[in-house]
Order: C-alpha cells, then sequence, then structure tokens
C-alpha cells in the first residue's frame, strides 16, 4: 500500500509541475497547386511540423520555414495554463537540395506576397553547416551556384513578417534559374493548426 501511494503522489507531482504539456498553435505550410492540403488540424509535434515544411519541385527540393509559428497554449495536460503568442519574425528560413547541377539563386529576387503586397528581401545571409552559430556570410546582391546533392541555407528578411492567418505566397521563379529553364511554381501557404505534447 505505501508503494501504491508514493505512485499516486508522483504522478500528482508531474501533473503538477506540467511535466506532461500540450502545447497547440498554428504554423504556415507551403504547397503548390490550386488546392490547399485537406484537414484543419496537423496533430503532430515538431517533427510534424518539420516534415511539413519540405517540397520536392522538379530538379529541387525544398524547405522553408515562415519563422511565424503561433502557440495559443501551453499547458498541463489537465488544461491548466495562460494562453500565449509568439510574435512573429521577419525573416525566413530557405534551404535547397538540389538533384541537378547548375541551379542558382539570387536571393533579392525572392518574392514574399502578404495579402497581395509583394515583398523583396533587405538581407540574405549563407550559412555553413545549417547550425546555430555556424559560418554566414551576407549574399544579398551575390548569385549563388547551388551546390549539388547538398542543402543550401539561406535566411532571408523582409520588411514586414507574415502572421499564419494571412495569404501569403513565395515566388522563387525569377530567383531561381538554370540553363535548361525549369519551371519553378507558386509557393502558397495553408495554415494549419498543430497540437504537440511534450514532457
Amino acid at each position: 500500500m505505501r508503494a501504491r501511494a508514493w505512485a499516486s503522489l508522483l504522478v500528482a507531482v508531474l501533473i503538477a509541475t506540467g511535466c506532461y504539456t500540450i502545447k497547440t498553435g498554428y504554423f504556415s505550410m507551403p504547397y503548390v497547386g490550386e488546392a490547399a492540403p485537406s484537414g484543419e488540424v496537423a496533430e503532430s509535434g515538431v517533427t510534424g511540423r518539420e516534415q511539413m515544411r519540405y517540397l520536392s519541385l522538379r530538379g529541387v527540393t525544398l524547405y522553408i520555414n515562415l519563422l511565424n509559428d503561433v502557440d495559443t497554449s501551453n499547458a498541463p495536460w489537465i488544461g491548466i495554463g495562460e494562453p500565449r503568442v509568439v510574435r512573429m519574425r521577419h525573416c525566413i528560413l530557405l534551404r535547397l537540395l538540389p538533384a541537378i547541377a547548375g541551379i542558382s539563386l539570387e536571393p533579392k529576387l525572392v518574392s514574399l506576397s502578404v495579402n497581395g503586397v509583394p515583398l523583396a528581401p533587405e538581407t540574405a545571409e549563407r550559412s555553413f553547416g545549417g547550425r546555430l552559430g555556424s559560418r554566414t556570410e551576407d549574399v544579398t546582391d551575390a548569385t549563388i551556384p547551388l551546390v549539388q546533392g547538398q542543402w543550401n541555407y539561406f535566411k532571408l528578411c523582409f520588411p514586414e513578417a507574415a502572421a499564419p492567418d494571412q495569404k501569403i505566397t513565395l515566388d522563387l521563379s525569377q530567383a531561381l534559374r538554370h540553363a535548361d529553364n525549369l519551371p519553378f511554381p507558386l509557393i502558397k501557404f495553408n495554415m494549419r493548426r498543430f497540437r504537440q505534447v511534450y514532457s
């Protein structure tokens, strides 16, 4: 009986301290085509959200993170907690994995449109290693040949942030170049709800 009482006390402490927490909110998922992906709720954690940020286009795979996730709650699983909104940032993360040689990127020609207003990047950085603290260089006015078969990491900063509930598009058709004039379609974003359980 004493062991059972201790186990019950331990569970109560874990609940009270929020060791099992549910985070909910919204993020922007990229897609191409006319119809947005179906489903309003992404029952996923961080890993699921990350996977939904990848797109495969002809000749290149993209990872696009608008850095605009909004947390609407972050509460212990018993439902106690304060709603919390995270302020959007003005930058986006863009990673490109070319499957063929000869693709280049001119960052200043990337166009992010928010509610029909096109925005050009104010600054662009390329990072090497893809990790926090890795070496970076300013490539705002450069044309960058992308390395085939490797991830190429960029951070582009715009004059405005894009909230998930806004109409957002990303046009890379002028910025991505290839000798064979590969078509790079307009990328759209769909606001998706996420639910993440963690300890």
